[in-house]
């Protein structure tokens, strides 16, 4: 718990791992950007597009297009990842057994991580 996070209202952790700051702003009509002010929590954190590496805490101003979604995971993180593009069901895919997964390795400057997968019936 950060006092700093309560300023930063328009980001969220996905997760524990996974914090998003979606863009909520307008963009700069000229440039077709807006820069945007996100707050970093304690640790290191990768750009999930960019790979860049950012110790927190600390805040930082990127510029992103409309259709960018600034997103940085914690380093260490091991995120699972489907890979069958099943995504046509309009129910979702709470009923569909994915028949690969993906792992994004996010090493950063930590020497361990760790992540969960649970198979279960439901």
């Amino acid at each position: 718990e950060s006092p700093e996070a309560y300023t930063y209202d328009r980001q969220y952790f996905f997760g524990p791992d996974v914090l998003v700051a979606p863009i909520t702003q307008a963009i700069v009509a000229e440039t077709g950007l807006v820069t945007k002010e996100i707050w970093i929590p304690q640790g290191t954190y990768i750009s999930w597009f960019t790979g860049e590496l950012i110790k927190g805490p600390m805040t930082v101003n990127r510029t992103f297009t409309l259709s960018e979604i600034p997103v940085f995971v914690r380093a260490g993180s091991i995120i699972p990842l489907r890979t069958d593009g099943y995504n046509n069901d309009p129910l979702g895919t709470a009923g569909h057994i994915p028949s690969s997964l993906k792992f994004m390795i996010f090493v950063g400057d930590v020497d361990n991580g760790m992540g969960y997968v649970y198979d279960d019936d439901g």
